[in-house]
């Protein structure tokens, strides 16, 4: 019996390892494809219908006007009706599908309460569904809503925002204003305004009256010619900027702490350290003569007064 000995072709290290990196490279670039596919129809899908809202109903001038809103913006301006206007845009989420897109405008509603004394008004979510992809699993991508809304003039307004862009202007009501990672620029107040912020943003125009704002890292930036009442306003680890003309006659008060900075175009020479042991301190000093207050309240962020 004869063996004939065949050739048995052994395999070069070299090219197995080629061969692995090419199957690698594939199952790569089709998973990156496949990705990108789907990013690209849900990013170009944001642009699905949107739809729109009108109501006008009764407010009182001295009634009060209250707004709970999540993602959009506010544009709010007076007028000497004793009518709230009211007009909202619905538009889908960022990077939604096309079919989510229909659905979560369709679920959201403009929920509107009252009329005389007190008129409320809901950006409603409650029966958006969530939305649920191969890609990102489950999520809930509430739209967006944009309020174009006209108040009497001296209405009082509350707004509980959280991740708006908020414009107000030309009120002489009491405005309280809180905004969570919002956006808000108000405008010729001159009532009493309170502002509470968390990692947002305040810029503040012409408010007269007495104002208060409390920020927690975010900024603050306001810009008066006068002083009209008491105005305060405190940070935890934001930034407070205010700029006053340079003649302004007012009484400055501040409470600095270990790791806060205050600094200011007037001039300070009135300071009062708390302790020895700690760099806090505190001021207390007429400008120009003295006028109304103005106390600034700081822990770990800074302040700045500037003319």
């Amino acid at each position: 019996m004869h063996f004939t000995q065949g050739h048995m072709r052994r395999s070069n290290p070299r090219s197995r390892a080629l061969q692995k990196n090419q199957s690698l490279l594939y199952w790569l670039g089709f998973w990156l494809t496949l990705t990108a596919c789907a990013f690209y129809s849900t990013a170009s899908a944001g642009t699905g219908d949107s739809k729109e809202f009108r109501q006008t109903v009764d407010l009182n001038k001295d009634g009060r006007l209250r707004m709970e809103t999540y993602k959009g913006s506010i544009k709010l301006t007076s007028w000497d009706k004793n009518q709230v206007e009211i007009y909202a845009r619905i538009e889908p989420g960022d990077n939604v599908s096309s079919q989510y897109a229909v659905e979560s405008v369709e679920a959201t509603k403009i929920d509107i309460y009252g009329s005389g004394s007190t008129v409320t008004i809901r950006s409603d979510y409650d029966d958006v569904p969530s939305d649920r992809s191969w890609l990102f699993g489950q999520s809930r991508n509430v739209p967006y809503v944009h309020y174009e809304i006209k108040a009497p003039r001296t209405a009082r307004i509350q707004i509980d925002d959280h991740k708006s862009e908020i414009s107000i202007s030309d009120f002489s009501g009491t405005i309280l204003i809180e905004s969570y990672k919002g956006i808000v620029e108000a405008e010729n107040l001159s009532g009493e305004s309170i502002f509470d912020s968390h990692k947002g943003e305040f810029r503040l125009t012409g408010i007269r009256g007495n104002i208060e704002v409390n920020n927690y890292k975010g900024e603050v930036y306001l810009s008066a010619e006068k002083l009209d009442g008491r105005s305060r306003l405190e940070t935890y680890k934001g930034r407070i900027e205010v700029r006053l003309p340079k003649n302004l006659a007012f009484t400055l008060s501040a409470d600095i702490g270990d790791r806060g900075d205050f600094r200011s175009d007037f001039e300070i020479n009135q300071r009062r350290d708390w302790r020895d042991d700690r760099d806090d301190y505190y001021i207390e000093q007429e400008i120009n003569g003295g006028g109304p207050g103005l106390y600034f309240k700081t822990g770990k962020g800074s302040i700045r007064l500037i003319y």
